[in-house]
């Protein structure tokens, strides 16, 4: 029996879904022409596009703490630390794909964007030793 909590959401869920598919397409895509005009100068393109993802994401996280409080203050007194290394490691990677979308043709850079499920199982399971079943592998 479906409660009508599940029904309402079940169309938002699609629509946002759709929305996801929609607008990652359009970040590779429009991510490998923005870089083509740029090729002589990928650094100046990578810090730019950084400072942009650090604005555009508190453009909606300041909102959401102080108008709509949708985000509970108990959540600001967990450590900050797992979030801080998390970004470097999230940095790293956009450092890595934005220098690579100067150099790498287009369809090469969706393959690279979709090898981080795979790569990151591996250093899960040598790392931390984590078990995975047949069909986690078959959908990463």
């Amino acid at each position: 029996v479906e409660s009508p909590v599940q029904k309402d959401q079940n169309p938002n869920l699609i629509f946002i879904f759709v929305m996801f598919v929609i607008f990652g397409s359009a970040n590779a895509i429009f991510g490998k022409l923005s870089a083509i005009p740029m090729y002589n100068y990928p650094n100046f393109f990578n810090i730019w596009i950084c400072i942009l993802f650090v604005v555009l994401c508190y453009t909606y996280i300041i909102p959401a703490v102080y108008l709509f409080n949708s985000i509970p203050r108990e959540q600001f007194k967990l450590s900050k630390r797992p979030f801080a290394v998390m970004g470097i490691l999230d940095c790293l990677g956009g450092l890595m794909t934005s220098f690579s979308a100067v150099y790498l043709p287009g369809p090469l850079l969706v393959l690279l964007r979709q090898a981080a499920i795979p790569v990151s199982m591996c250093f899960s399971v040598l790392f931390l030793k984590a078990k995975y079943c047949w069909w986690h592998y078959l959908g990463a």
